[in-house]
């Protein structure tokens, strides 16, 4: 079995990534940052086809999927990926994406990014273990790429589902444009973390402030 896993559960398994404080130091983000609320969009925000997303690639080998999904909520350590799970991510990562963009421009998304979420999400996904030491979930032994994607896929289709749908954000920083969940009460967030963009726009209001005083 693998390391302790953190999740939550609604109508089917979801994997909940809390934003973690160690996505960012000093004002520079971490090679991998986990800041959105839900797994299937931090597994997006590791880079993409075009624009920003291009430059921010952070996935050149299957070994760079390997060490993201160490360092995700899953947990899976010392995973080695084959050069056809690695061209799956890839392709699943830009299929969940383009489903993101067309939730957040009011349009309905592609029969093709949905056919291809959905054939991923139909492959048996990790197994989860109840650990008798400390009555953890942990993860059943084998574990692959393929299951971690399959439960990426079925945790994009949770979300795209669900009433969590209307509250997929965009960070309100013009030069930022990550994704998130808003999942807070009053469903006013407004930054993809308030140490980072947050803090920017106060510095920014402030110095305005400032020199017209």
């Amino acid at each position: 079995m693998t390391g302790v896993v953190d999740t939550c559960y609604t109508s089917v398994m979801h994997i909940s990534a809390r934003s973690n404080s160690e996505s960012i130091s000093n004002g520079e983000w971490a090679r991998f940052i986990f800041i959105s609320g839900r797994l299937c969009i931090d597994f997006t925000q590791t880079g993409g086809e075009t624009g920003k997303r291009a430059a921010w690639e952070r996935f050149h080998t299957p070994s760079d999927l390997a060490d993201w999904l160490a360092a995700s909520p899953l947990h899976l350590r010392e995973m080695h990926v084959h050069p056809n799970e690695f061209k799956a991510a890839l392709s699943l990562r830009e299929a969940i994406w383009r489903v993101i963009e067309a939730i957040l421009q009011s349009e309905a998304p592609s029969a093709q990014d949905v056919g291809d979420i959905n054939r991923v999400a139909a492959a048996p996904d990790l197994p989860p273990q109840l650990a008798l030491e400390g009555l953890e979930q942990v993860w059943g032994s084998p574990t692959t790429a393929s299951a971690a994607l399959s439960l990426i896929a079925r945790d994009a289709i949770d979300l795209f589902s669900g009433e969590l749908r209307s509250r997929i954000r965009v960070c309100e920083n013009p030069n930022c444009g990550l994704v998130f969940v808003d999942a807070s009460r009053p469903g006013q967030r407004r930054w993809c973390l308030m140490k980072r963009c947050g803090n920017m726009a106060k510095t920014s209001q402030y110095r305005k402030k400032k020199r017209q005083a």
